[in-house]
């Protein structure tokens, strides 16, 4: 499909200039669309960006069809022994329904016929299909693991498949993105998204269908372009904050434009004379409409044009670039996970994040950040079958980018063996501490996740404080007794609140039977709910 073309320098002019006349955020896309409103006419039938060569197609529901097609053209679906019939309206559009599949591996034509045209899908497999989402963590590709060469040469995997979205922002949901789906081959597995062909891997031949992975992420992207304008009307600073970005935005430009062309005119001297040069250091341009910074633009550019596309659920890798605003992250990731299953009209899909990772931020004199920032995330433990994939004993801490994202995936999938395919037995995830109560001067904590038992797997239990009165943390110490975990402190002999791994690279010491770390909490004592998740 193709959307029709539409001027960008002045889609871009009419949004500031909007904004500098004081209109709402939301409101501006209503002015761009009619302002820029030229659609070519509708020619040939075409399909949704999704259904491709190679697709996988969600088992086990009704499945959407749609495309465009020349107002008032009949358009007739033929595929796995069904077919299902539309007619394009008045907008170019038409969408139609089969019934529920059972899974196949056999890959089959999809057949799609109309006076205005024809399109045969090839090699079409139906079974289980998630959307993974987020920033470079999520998008980070298989090619770049240290192993790559041993991995990519065992990576016949016909029956894994991606779809990767190309970047783009837009200031209006889009029905187009471009994209196909591709076979894990030993020649394309390197550009999958190396925590979903982690996931994929584990899973495919545990279910015994086609696994296909929809891959929408961008590196260095905070949640608000990924949050639909609905998701975000009530977070008015988003739109004041962005307002003055665009206000900022002609100065920036001006001043972009000439360190571009300073950086330009250096590169050409050290190419003419041979002397080194650090090519990194490009001048960035700054944020404004259609970049990734833009609130909503990749929700509109990246996940609208795959709505209403059957997918089984949703994992989510994002928050290093919103770490630092903790409480607003807070109530803005719950909006987002919402927002997603309205789309989908699924009230309870699958939603999986990663925590954030231990990480040595140097540049984070407080040291918690990241602590403060996973206590964010969990707040959307409160939704129904929302799960966080505990990672806090990562390898390498000092890499904003872990190079093993396969305990990641790994575990990403053991979340949906557990809780959404019943086909693994035992804990989804890491320990949750859900309770701290006094005991003659000793705090007695009791988790979930913890069916398997809980373990000391660094010889002596550490990353436990207790405070008093006076609000100050101090170490304590803990012992495992039976399915709790008991924290003391002679310093501390009122303590009114515990923590555990509160830090942004904490030393995990408490796991479950199944090797999963718990994960760090901060509680008040004798409180039933923790402020932790």
């Amino acid at each position: 499909m193709h959307l029709a073309e539409r001027s960008n320098s002045g889609g871009k002019t009419l949004l500031a200039t909007s904004l500098f006349l004081g209109l709402p955020f939301f409101a501006i896309v209503s002015l761009v669309a009619s302002e820029f409103d030229q659609s070519q006419p509708v020619e040939t039938v075409e399909l949704a960006p999704l259904f491709t060569d190679s697709a996988v197609l969600q088992r086990d529901t009704e499945l959407p069809i749609w495309g465009t097609a020349p107002s008032g053209s009949s358009v007739t679906i033929q595929f796995a022994g069904q077919t299902a019939t539309a007619v394009a309206d008045t907008d170019n559009r038409w969408e139609t329904n089969l019934a529920p599949l059972e899974a196949s591996s056999a890959g089959r034509p999809f057949i799609v016929e109309s006076d205005a045209g024809q399109i045969i899908l090839d090699n079409v497999v139906v079974g289980e299909v998630w959307l993974c989402s987020g920033q470079s963590n999520m998008e980070w590709p298989l090619k770049q693991d240290p192993r790559a060469e041993h991995l990519l040469a065992e990576s016949d995997l016909p029956l894994v498949r991606q779809y990767k979205v190309k970047h783009n922002s837009l200031e209006e949901p889009s029905i187009d993105a471009e994209g196909t789906w591709v076979p894990c081959t030993p020649d394309t597995a390197g550009d999958f998204t190396a925590v979903g062909y982690y996931f994929a891997r584990q899973l495919q031949p545990k279910l015994g269908v086609p696994v296909g992975i929809v891959n929408a992420t961008w590196g260095g992207t905070k949640i608000q372009p990924w949050m639909s304008r609905q998701a975000l009307k009530n977070f008015s600073e988003v739109a004041d904050k962005w307002n003055r970005t665009l206000e900022e935005l002609p100065t920036k430009q001006i001043t972009y434009e000439k360190e571009l062309e300073e950086y330009q005119s250096k590169v050409t001297e050290a190419k003419a004379t041979g002397t080194k040069f650090n090519w990194r250091k490009y001048p960035k341009p700054p944020p404004g409409p259609a970049t990734k910074f833009a609130p909503s633009g990749l929700f509109n550019g990246m996940i609208a044009p795959l709505v209403p596309y059957s997918i089984s659920g949703i994992l989510w890798y994002q928050g290093e670039s919103n770490c630092g605003n903790a409480n607003s992250y807070s109530r803005m990731f719950p909006s987002h996970i919402q927002e997603l299953r309205r789309q989908w009209n699924s009230k309870n899909m699958p939603f999986y994040f990663v925590q954030l990772p231990n990480y040595e931020w140097t540049y984070d004199r407080t040291g918690i950040k990241w602590a403060k920032f996973r206590e964010a995330q969990m707040e959307a433990l409160t939704l129904p079958n929302v799960c966080a994939a505990i990672v806090i004993d990562g390898s390498t801490p000092n890499d904003g980018h872990p190079p093993d994202k396969e305990y990641v995936g790994t575990r990403l999938a053991r979340l949906a063996e557990v809780r959404h395919y019943g086909i693994t037995k035992g804990d989804a995830t890491g320990p949750l501490c859900r309770s701290a109560k006094l005991n003659n001067g000793e705090v007695v904590l009791q988790f979930e996740e913890a069916s398997s038992g809980l373990q000391d797997q660094a010889g002596s239990l550490t990353g436990f404080e207790l405070a008093g009165p006076d609000g100050k943390f101090r170490p304590g110490g803990a012992r495992i007794e039976g399915d709790q975990v008991v924290v003391f402190s002679q310093v501390v002999p009122e303590p009114s609140a515990v923590r555990y791994a509160w830090s942004n690279n904490p030393t995990s010491t408490l796991f479950n039977g199944d090797g999963l770390p718990a994960s760090p909490f901060t509680m008040l004592v004798e409180s039933s709910r923790s402020t932790g998740y």
